[in-house]
């Protein structure tokens, strides 16, 4: 790139900055609303079938290419029109901005594309959406690191985004802070975040995790105030794999975790179960049982909850480095079943599922649930479930 193209875009860069929003805090964020997309950025096609993929589960597609480090994705019917839409967070390649958008699903496997948040501070490393403040809106939750201008992240923060009606979010609120902004030896970065009605009290509340370990229950006191319930358990290192899901179909929502035992042994991490047989048991930070044993991953891996084949059994998809699978439960036991080795991008990068882009949703709406991964390359992708 010669220098006339480096102003060029510094202006350009300058211009977006002028126009977002800024809002002091403890540190610098803006947000924005979108609606500026012509109608070919705004309808995003399922353009090509997919290679290098297991077709005796999914059918893969590829929605396209956004940037880097769409590590953020959550489901949900945002516009309330009966379809699965999804939101994605990511960031520009290079950095200069993170963003979330809102992909809302046609009912044809077509995506109409609305950006409704601008995060000019780092990476956003995991996103949420449920009604948090109890008003029949869609909420959405995202976390990242705090950094403090150090070569390394130090804490992390949750922050939510109120939808105020219609899909039109607020300019955010944090919620949520791990650990102390001033050193990095608990290693509350990288946070991950998961929700469920933990409580049984009719409000959503939030279980974090993050780089140290910890895995921590918030409740909402019906207003999204969000109160620190205590520890679930400290799993050692890299608690950054979660999902909730009533697993013992008790009535009670479970979380699934995905960890290491220390930083010496984090290639062999585990999927957790930790059972919610009440709120007093969910945080009494006991052992968890172990669901099955992962091998060969750095840190942690991303994981979402899915019933693949409506047999009433919970299964997971699990994505580690560039490969994901298919943990399909048949009567407590799982098989491990490969889906498919994500290719490089076309510049030659290798995709990488190990901190988050998972998600289920029924995106065809056809009775079975389906899965969109994102990852490191932020290449966007349906996986529809061939049953």
């Amino acid at each position: 790139m010669d220098m006339k193209e480096m102003n060029c875009i510094k202006q350009i860069l300058i211009i977006i900055s002028i126009s977002i929003l800024i809002i002091p805090s403890l540190f610098i964020y803006g947000f924005s609303r979108d609606n500026t997309l012509n109608d070919d950025e705004r309808l995003i096609n399922v353009i090509s079938s997919y290679e290098n993929l297991n077709t005796s589960f999914f059918e893969a597609y590829n929605l396209g290419q956004f940037g880097q480090i769409a590590y953020g994705i959550t489901s949900s019917d945002f516009n309330h029109d009966g379809f699965d839409d999804f939101a994605v967070s990511y960031a520009t390649s290079p950095f200069n901005y993170s963003t979330i958008s809102i992909f809302f699903n046609d009912g044809e496997n077509e995506y109409n594309r609305d950006e409704v948040c601008i995060f000019n501070y780092s990476y956003i490393d995991s996103l949420d959406s449920e009604d948090y403040d109890g008003d029949g809106d869609i909420d959405i939750i995202f976390s990242h690191s705090y950094h403090n201008n150090r070569s390394r992240n130090i804490c992390g923060y949750v922050t939510i985004l109120f939808n105020e009606g219609a899909c039109n979010f607020n300019n955010g609120r944090t919620i949520i802070k791990l650990g102390n902004e001033t050193d990095e030896i608990d290693k509350r970065h990288n946070p991950r975040i998961t929700s469920g009605d933990y409580d049984c009290d009719g409000d959503i509340d939030i279980i974090t995790g993050d780089m140290s370990g910890n895995v921590e229950l918030y409740l909402n006191d019906g207003k999204a105030v969000f109160t620190n319930y205590g520890n679930i358990h400290d799993f050692g290192y890299a608690s950054c794999g979660l999902s909730s899901i009533d697993y013992d179909k008790d009535g009670d929502i479970d979380v699934l975790i995905i960890a290491a035992n220390n930083e010496s042994d984090r290639h062999n991490g585990k999927i957790y179960l930790k059972e919610n047989t009440g709120i007093i048991n969910l945080s009494d930070n006991k052992t968890t049982d172990v669901i099955v044993i992962i091998s060969k991953f750095v840190n942690s891996a991303s994981i979402t909850s899915v019933d693949y084949d409506n047999d009433g059994d919970i299964d997971f998809i699990v994505g580690i480095m560039n490969r994901i699978y298919l943990y399909q439960n048949n009567g407590g036991a799982y098989n491990k079943l490969l889906i498919c080795v994500l290719p490089p991008s076309n510049e030659g990068f290798g995709d990488n599922m190990t901190f988050g882009g998972l998600v289920t949703g029924d995106f065809n709406n056809d009775g079975f649930e389906d899965f969109i991964a994102g990852g490191s390359i932020a290449i966007l992708r349906t996986f529809i479930n061939d049953n």
